[in-house]
């Protein structure tokens, strides 16, 4: 966690290379992408390239699962941007989208474990 939070605060001047040697490295906990990504959209009114790519490349899924507060938060932000592209709109509802339906299907996957479990 101090790794990757040393390494995000200044996400803007980090190539995408490092970016994804980062995510490979403590991607499994997404605590610090997205607190550095609430961070880093403190008083931005746009998306940042690397922020896109955080967000494209970062497994949402999981962050919803883990630290749901935290996601919705990155969320809200992005929708208070005042400058916004439509292109950015557009590709941050597609993987808002994506992450409900797999969020959708896990849950539904657990449902029918669960169902499974207590059937006599």
């Amino acid at each position: 966690t101090n790794f990757v939070s040393k390494y995000l605060t200044n996400i803007d001047t980090i190539d995408t290379l490092k970016l994804d040697h980062i995510l490979m490295i403590g991607g499994c906990n997404p605590e610090p992408f997205l607190r550095s990504i609430i961070a880093n959209l403190e008083g931005k009114v746009e998306l940042s390239q690397n922020i896109k790519h955080l967000l494209v490349n970062m497994n949402l899924a999981l962050c919803f699962e883990l630290k749901e507060e935290l996601y919705l938060e990155v969320f809200d932000k992005i929708r208070n941007l005042s400058a916004i592209s439509m292109e950015d709109v557009k590709s941050v509802l597609q993987l808002s989208t994506e992450n409900n339906e797999i969020s959708e299907v896990s849950w539904r996957g657990k449902e029918k474990e669960n169902d499974k479990a207590y059937r006599i």
